[in-house]
């Protein structure tokens, strides 16, 4: 079983430029992602 949460930021609305943060969890494992991009 695993679960996470996330988090999205619009830094720059001009551009669309957005950052966030993702952290994931499972039995053995943790992760963390961070993100800057207009894609998110």
């Amino acid at each position: 079983m695993a679960w996470g949460a996330g988090f999205r930021y619009l830094i720059a609305r001009q551009y669309g430029l957005r950052t966030g943060i993702d952290v994931a969890f499972s039995e053995h494992e943790q992760a963390v992602y961070c993100n800057v991009g207009s894609g998110l």
